[in-house]
């Protein structure tokens, strides 16, 4: 039986987000067909690497770092010694932040399949967001001039500097991204994979340029998991009741800006001096805590849990203010027949078909947002044609089965 080796840099499990679950559903899947193993770094300090607490479909070696050998050499030389030691047929090199050119280029000899779920080592900034002052950023670091390749590297270290992003930082500086020549770097790595898969255009138009088998491949979701319960709503596992108030539920990191929680909550109060019927929720990694009491956190769920908050709320808001790569938890809102109202730059993978399986509006609009949510709130029979049209949209093409039989067998046949 083949062997395939899925290198990730930022693996935990329980997940911290969509990337973590895509990489966990598309590994467990390629086993049925190929011995899967995972390798990822034990690297926990100011950032959870390789914090595996529960079981999966498929074997996880932990590599153990710390501050001073996590750095472009010793990682690069270590996963190498690993694959030399394991002796894969293929490697899926998957989730990275600046250390990931330095392993494509090491293990070029195994023709790795890359993997860009996001816009890291396209962008400096943070892990790479293409995201600068409340605005898509314009300027290519792999195709702009010697100044543009400064500006971005200046843009890098602002940010982690201003916000004290220690973790972001060591590894910045430990895969020397702070010079120029890093941007050399990154492009030897995008010639080095066999097949690039990214996971919309804007990754595949800037990629394909240094590599020509280049993939748009979407995420998925498990619809077995993520399905309508029509009595969950008369249930509430947060203390409601029925449809007073009705349930708004915002999933995914409300305290990363790019998130857009604080527009929502504007948006709220626009709405609160027409309606009180209403309740938020909304999902977060670390304490954030509003002063509305109609706005709540309710912490961060585990990935099993999450069906039945979708399910209690009435309709979901995924207010991202940045393009977001994919986004997964569209997926699993539209899966569980929610509709979805999401700013026109979250919506790059064009999952919310605006009026079919939700609300498109315009970026940063509080006043349009509030009015979306003020009709689907009215208006109960858009939100169950909605849903439904969502639900059988992420049936037809977007569950883990159907992805993995599309896109990535063929890859390792």
């Amino acid at each position: 039986m083949k062997r395939l080796a899925v290198i990730d840099l930022l693996f935990n499990w329980p997940p911290d987000g969509g990337a973590r679950i895509d990489i966990k559903e598309i590994a467990s899947r390629l086993r049925r067909d190929m011995t899967v193993t995972m390798f990822v770094p034990d690297f926990q300090t100011r950032c959870r690497r390789g914090d595996i607490r529960e079981e999966l479909d498929f074997e996880v070696r932990t590599i153990p770092f710390d501050h001073y050998s996590f750095n472009f050499y010793q990682v690069a030389k270590t996963f190498l010694r690993e694959m030399q030691r394991y002796r894969p047929d293929h490697v899926l090199l998957a989730d990275g932040w600046y250390l990931k050119p330095y392993l494509a280029i090491a293990l070029a000899d195994y023709a790795p399949i890359l993997r860009f779920y996001a816009y890291e080592s396209l962008c400096l900034r943070s892990h790479g967001i293409l995201f600068v002052n409340n605005q898509y950023c314009p300027v290519d670091f792999l195709a702009g001039s010697k100044a543009e390749v400064r500006q971005c590297i200046n843009c890098g270290q602002e940010l982690f500097h201003r916000q004290h992003n220690h973790h972001y930082g060591q590894e910045f500086y430990s895969a020397l991204a702070h010079k120029p020549a890093y941007r050399t770097t990154v492009i030897r790595a995008l010639q080095a994979a066999r097949t690039i898969i990214c996971y919309n255009e804007l990754i595949g138009e800037r990629v394909r340029r240094y590599n020509p088998d280049v993939r748009i491949v979407p995420s998925g979701v498990d619809c077995d998991l993520f399905k309508p319960d029509h009595c969950a709503r008369t249930s509430d596992p947060q203390g409601g009741t029925g449809s007073k108030p009705q349930i708004i539920f915002m999933p995914g990191r409300a305290e990363d800006p790019v998130k857009g929680f604080a527009l929502l909550q504007q948006a709220a109060q626009i709405l609160r001096t027409k309606r009180q019927d209403f309740e938020i929720r909304f999902t977060a990694l670390s304490p954030v805590e509003p002063e509305e009491s109609y706005i709540k956190n309710v912490g961060w769920l585990s990935h099993d849990s999450l069906p039945e908050l979708y399910n209690a709320s009435h309709f979901c808001v995924i207010p991202s203010i940045w393009a977001e790569p994919f986004g997964i938890i569209t997926l699993e809102a539209m899966a569980c027949e929610k509709p979805v109202i999401i700013f026109n730059r979250g919506n790059l993978a064009g999952l919310v078909e605006h009026e079919k399986s939700g609300l498109v509006v315009s970026d940063g609009d509080v006043i349009a947002l509030s009015a979306a949510m003020d009709r689907l709130l009215t208006d109960g029979r858009s939100v169950e044609l909605m849903g439904r049209t969502a639900r059988q949209k992420v049936v037809l093409g977007y569950t883990w089965d159907h992805l993995v039989k599309t896109y990535y067998q063929p890859l390792f046949n």
